[in-house]
């Protein structure tokens, strides 16, 4: 379906959807009938920056998927929910008082941990030690990340499991040699378990900062063996 297909698709559903806005004052900001195309494609973004986030709203709130308003908007599935989120901003702001978001007023307040699961080969050898592990060696390592906060009452989510494994797997030495790499010093499982959670700790912030969605990093765990492994909770 093409781009102007969409536009009449979604041009309908407003007008057949026009009473039963769950947020019923949300067309007074649209500023057009043809704001769809404009926002889209416009050079002029900046002046519809604020439509285009009531508009990822109404496209949310008459069910269409996040995929499909992603692709229908040309941003990430991360872009959606920033976009809901400053939308909502902007209606409890021009509108005080206004009842919005009520029907996941229970999801508001549900902590969630998430956990995502990887793994890599790389060698080391522990020079602080005089025995086997004092030799050149090399382990297929197992690694766990744990990441908890509150749902997005919007999205249902607390982050998509994606954005963590693409983060994990960005920083992961795989086939590479521990001693060399800066930081870790003596690799041990219990440094690396470290040396992870301060890496990934950045790339969550920056998570934060984009989405205005907290998340927090709860552990590194980091398994040398399926019987043997370190934990690094930040402390």
């Amino acid at each position: 379906m093409t781009l102007a297909d969409e536009t009449k698709e979604v041009e309908k559903l407003f007008k057949h959807h026009q009473d039963e806005y769950y947020f019923h004052k949300i067309t007074f900001l649209l500023s057009g009938d043809n704001m769809q195309t404009k926002w889209s494609k416009s050079p002029r973004k900046d002046r519809y920056r604020e439509d285009k986030n009531i508009m990822t709203l109404n496209l949310v709130m008459q069910g269409f998927s996040r995929r499909r308003v992603a692709e229908f908007c040309g941003i990430s599935h991360e872009g959606v929910s920033a976009r809901l989120r400053k939308a909502i901003s902007m209606l409890k702001a021009r509108f005080p008082g206004m009842d919005i978001g009520t029907q996941s007023s229970q999801e508001d307040t549900v902590n969630i941990t998430l956990k995502v699961k990887d793994s890599f080969s790389a060698s080391h050898f522990l020079s602080a030690t005089n025995g086997p592990c004092s030799n050149l060696h090399g382990h297929t390592w197992n690694v766990e990340v744990e990441v908890s906060g509150n749902v997005d009452p919007l999205t249902g989510m607390l982050v998509d499991f994606k954005v963590i494994k693409k983060a994990l797997k960005g920083l992961l030495p795989d086939h590479k040699h521990l001693n060399d790499i800066k930081g870790l010093g003596n690799p041990t499982a219990e440094k690396l378990a470290v040396w992870l959670y301060e890496q990934l700790m950045l790339d969550i912030i920056e998570n934060n900062r984009e989405t205005g969605h907290e998340i927090e990093l709860v552990g590194v765990t980091i398994w040398e063996s399926p019987d043997a492994g370190a934990t690094y909770r930040g402390e």
